[in-house]
């Protein structure tokens, strides 16, 4: 949950405008994200590298992101929320441009590092921003709003991609990202400015900081839940975005718009999971549906192996997907220790 005390004046509370215009353009931004997921493996193995720099290509986005979330957060607490946002959709368009030019394998690493910060800046700062416009008896109806367009834009997007890659080349697609994520400037330019100077933030405690860590390291409970949280993400985003599209491509030779669909049930089941398991992780507690996620997600690994068309496949990335979702509650499970 955020602070109330992190979060200055709630003076455009409740906008729904606002929160709409904050959502479409999210939706956007991951539907461009997701758009290419089908095809950079495949683009990234055309450069003639291993697999494991295939691998790198997908993790050097993931390492920026990390990298620069918390900066990207104390950015959004000091300076112009919009123009923060506005600069991550810029980075965003134009490393997709770069991305879908790059004559050599470096240019494609160099162009997903940009795009791991742009996608920092503008997903950090909305989320922040959304925080701020909504008072706290409404942040919850607006945030779940705002993260089903995140959702919904990962769910389309790969079908989108790998049609357009059918369509005409590899390529399109980072071209097409450019385009939509282009497009989201103009809805950012609207949106109110939030007061947000620096006089009027509490100032932080550098001290009291490094002591808050110091609890948090040393809290069993809280590395455990982080250690499972960990995992589950990093199988994730390797099956999704490395093993999948290449085993489809090079085992099945399936298209890029095959695949597209592949991961696009994949997600629709996650969506249909995650949904349920929140309400009922309020009653049976977050432990259970976390462990079943951990043992489930395992044993369904096992079996992409054994899939030998594109039905076979999606059945088993459907049921994949779904055992995802399980993984739902495990933002309140954090909270909870």
């Amino acid at each position: 949950e955020v602070r109330e005390d992190l979060i200055p004046n709630c003076q455009y509370e409740g906008s729904v405008r606002t929160v709409l215009n904050l959502s479409l353009v999210t939706f956007l931004v991951m539907l461009g994200l997701s758009m290419v997921a089908p095809i950079l493996p495949t683009y990234a193995e055309s450069f003639e590298v291993s697999y494991t720099l295939v691998g790198f290509v997908i993790s050097s986005f993931a390492a920026a992101r990390m990298i620069i979330d918390l900066p990207a957060g104390l950015l959004s607490r000091r300076h112009n929320k919009k123009k923060i946002m506005i600069t991550g959709l810029v980075l965003l368009s134009t490393s997709s441009v770069l991305a879908g030019y790059a004559p050599t394998y470096l240019i494609l690493v160099i162009a997903r590092v940009i795009e791991g910060v742009g996608s920092a800046l503008y997903v950090t700062t909305a989320t922040v921003f959304l925080a701020q416009i909504c008072g706290k008896e409404k942040r919850g109806q607006w945030m779940s709003m705002y993260l089903g367009m995140l959702l919904l834009g990962s769910i389309f997007g790969p079908t989108f991609g790998g049609l357009l890659a059918d369509m005409f080349d590899m390529r399109m697609p980072f071209f097409a990202y450019a385009l939509i994520t282009g497009l989201g400037i103009v809805p950012t330019l609207v949106l109110p400015n939030l007061t947000n100077s620096q006089t009027e933030l509490p100032s932080l405690d550098l001290g009291q900081i490094l002591q808050d860590v110091r609890q948090v390291i040393a809290s069993p409970s809280f590395l455990s839940v982080t250690f499972a949280i960990f995992t589950l993400f990093f199988l994730r985003t390797g099956i999704r975005s490395t093993l999948v599209p290449l085993y489809a491509a090079n085992n099945l030779g399936l298209s890029s718009g095959d695949i597209g669909l592949v991961l696009t049930f994949g997600a629709i089941a996650t969506a249909l999971t995650m949904t349920p398991i929140g309400s009922i992780s309020d009653r049976i507690g977050r432990k259970r549906p976390l462990a079943a996620c951990l043992v489930l997600s395992a044993v369904s690994i096992l079996f992409i192996h054994s899939a030998t068309d594109i039905v076979t496949l999606s059945v088993i990335m459907m049921i994949y997907g779904a055992v995802v979702g399980l993984s739902g509650p495990s933002a309140a499970y954090v909270t909870d220790v």
